[in-house]
């Protein structure tokens, strides 16, 4: 077999294996079953909040509208370490006219702040001073300082049952005004007498 004769003989085994290559990769392409499409993972934008053991949930005490009666509404706050911080906490609730429930009152005269708040393990008693408009913006009838009075005593009590009485003060003085209804140079013990027992109706502001 001369050199030609050879050349060409191996040019076309090479050109049939190459063909068989071709025609195999063909096959398996064509018979080779499509990846599954992978689900997609489903998204949660807005997740159910896990309660946090940081929070409480505290009662605050409102006035119903015909001012007859006091309503206990919840509310979930940061918790406190000590008794007057729980009370503090909860008083400042009070005081936030946005979160007042718009179907109830808010006894306390807007504008009063809170200034400081003081626990006695010696007698069980709460301390608490607020500012000046405490009394200054007071509508200055019974009633209204009944409310006033129960509305700070019942949630201060609320917070704590070690808390016996409480004593309300303004600018850290005990309150001594002869033109008041009621006395509020002493401690006053809860009265739960006119509460209805039922959780504030509505949203809040």
């Amino acid at each position: 077999m001369d050199i030609k004769t050879f050349l060409v003989l191996f040019l076309s085994i090479l050109l049939s294996a190459a063909l068989l290559a071709s025609g195999y990769l063909y096959w398996q392409l064509e018979t080779t079953p499509a990846p599954l499409p992978i689900p997609e993972i489903e998204k949660i934008s807005n997740p159910t909040p896990i309660e946090s053991d940081t929070s409480i949930e505290i009662e605050l005490f409102y006035l119903t509208l015909d001012h007859n009666q006091f309503v206990i509404d919840t509310r979930r706050v940061l918790k406190a370490d000590t008794i007057s911080g729980r009370i503090r906490r909860a008083i400042e609730e009070l005081l936030n006219t946005q979160k007042n429930p718009v179907n109830l009152i808010a006894p306390i005269p807007e504008g009063t702040q809170l200034q400081s708040v003081i626990w006695s393990d010696s007698d069980n008693r709460v301390y608490i001073s607020f500012s000046k408009e405490l009394i200054e913006n007071n509508p200055g009838h019974a009633l209204s300082e009944w409310a006033s009075i129960y509305c700070i005593v019942n949630t201060v009590a609320a917070q704590s049952t070690a808390v016996e009485d409480v004593q309300i003060l303004v600018d850290g003085e005990t309150i001594d005004n002869p033109s008041l209804n009621w006395d509020w140079s002493r401690p006053y013990q809860p009265d739960f007498t006119f509460v209805r027992y039922s959780t504030a109706q509505g949203a809040t502001r």
